[in-house]
């Protein structure tokens, strides 16, 4: 079997060059406004530890087997993002809480600090694909600790860690750039639906109409929805069978990203949820009143939820055909402004919601059918427009995830730096590794003794 490492390196566990340290379990109660700040999973962001999003915890809490010390390398040990790395970079005094890891190593003398960065980099798939194995995220210090990895001499670590630092930076900013895209999309496409609800986006359309039929159109007004949407029935459960089925949607069914309907559950008439109750159709647009902010809204497009049933959270807007296009309709809704507008009309603080009047008593921008139709089609010209340019991105983004990968990949097969026969071999350090960690594991025993 070919080896996939140089042969002046060694195998060994993880769990013989450093350790995954658990966090202390502090109160909830104990947070406080003044005191010591408590990194928690949610404060690991980005790669490093956020220090601005600390809960705090008062100073006679200072547990000293608990602080996190400059250069420490952070796990998320459970929770939706198990397995994310921060490194904290200062010299304040913060502490551990549960579930939040520290990746100690036995001896920085004897391994580089940065070394054990990008192998720990470099294993973020393996640890996390162990992590999930279960029925819920959970990293597991034993599995840690029984990973195998390389371990080159200490000087060549120190190569190694100096070739990642020219090349990994350049990664990173490419990346940085990137990630840009997402917003300059979003405002982008923001910008749009505001000129297409203002006239700005069909300007010179309205010009070539008058000129081409040699008559102007009605100018635009501005309408309530009742005004131009037809009223929603409601189910009727003296005129079915409550044994037979539909297609329900609620607010959990809609991708507010995308704005589309993305899953629907079944249900008997019978078993039907309390809030099951208005009757739907291919075409409608389904505006959540919950947290309006949150922008659950979309048209029914798939023709299979015809004549099925939604969620009382929505309001349920129709469009009367002679008056109002459903796409048009649908683009004037998710406008920033339109949103900001309904949002300040939501009552209740831990349930916010705007009422199905108060929605449809907004005014909206109504241009003559004609240009509506000229709106949607442009609109959607340059929203596919935006999509194509979102496909690359997340295409360039992946492909930028796996150089990253790939080039850690090689460091640690040996092929990034040429070796010194002048080093110290590999054998001699992980030996002294071994040494160090005896003496500390022999001390935690005194300690614990003491206790």
């Amino acid at each position: 079997m070919k080896r996939s490492f140089p042969e002046h390196w060694v195998l060994t566990e993880l769990g013989n060059i450093l350790y995954l340290k658990n966090g202390y379990s502090f109160k909830s109660t104990d947070y406080c406004e003044e005191g010591i700040p408590l990194v928690r999973i949610s404060d690991i962001q980005d790669g490093r530890i956020n220090l601005d999003t600390t809960v705090k915890v008062p100073n006679r809490l200072l547990k000293s087997d608990f602080i996190i010390e400059n250069g420490d390398l952070l796990i998320a040990m459970s929770g939706a993002t198990t397995g994310k790395f921060g490194i904290y970079i200062g010299n304040e005094t913060i502490l551990q809480n549960q579930r939040v890891g520290n990746l100690k190593l036995y001896s920085k003398s004897l391994v580089s600090t940065k070394y054990r960065d990008y192998l720990i980099a470099s294993l973020r798939d393996i640890i996390q694909k162990s992590a999930y194995g279960g029925a819920q995220p959970n990293i597991s210090p034993e599995k840690i600790h029984k990973l195998i990895i390389p371990l080159p001499p200490l000087n060549e670590q120190k190569r190694i860690v100096a070739k990642l630092d020219a090349i990994l930076p350049k990664v990173k900013s490419a990346r940085d750039r990137l990630e840009k895209i997402p917003a300059i999309l979003k405002k982008f496409r923001q910008s749009v639906l505001a000129a297409a609800c203002s006239g700005r986006l069909t300007e010179d359309w309205r010009e070539e109409y008058a000129q081409h039929t040699g008559k102007e159109l009605p100018e635009w007004e501005e309408k309530k929805i009742f005004e131009l949407t037809e009223k929603v029935e409601n189910l009727n459960v003296k005129n079915i069978n409550l044994h037979d089925k539909f297609l329900y949607i609620d607010i959990s069914s809609i991708n507010n990203i995308k704005n589309t309907i993305e899953t629907h559950k079944e249900y008997s008439y019978y078993e039907a949820p309390s809030r099951a109750k208005q009757i739907i159709k291919h075409g409608d647009v389904l505006f959540s009143n919950v947290r309006v902010y949150l922008k659950n809204i979309a048209i029914v497009d798939n023709p299979v939820y015809n004549d099925q049933i939604c969620s009382t959270g929505f309001t349920v807007l129709r469009a009367q055909k002679n008056k109002l296009l459903n796409k048009y309709l649908f683009y004037s809704l998710i406008r920033d402004d339109f949103i900001k507008e309904v949002s300040e009309l939501q009552v209740g603080s831990s349930y916010p919601a705007i009422k199905k009047d108060d929605l449809i008593s907004r005014f909206i921008p109504l241009p003559p059918l004609e240009e509506q139709h000229e709106i949607v089609r442009r609109v959607e010209k340059l929203f596919a427009l935006a999509d194509s340019i979102e496909e690359k991105y997340k295409k360039a983004h992946e492909r930028l995830e796996k150089l990253e990968q790939a080039i850690l990949a090689k460091a640690f097969r040996g092929e990034l730096v040429e070796p010194d026969p002048n080093d110290e071999p590999a054998e001699e350090l992980l030996k002294r590794i071994l040494e160090e960690k005896a003496k500390l594991e022999r001390e935690q025993r005194g300690k614990n003794r003491k206790k």
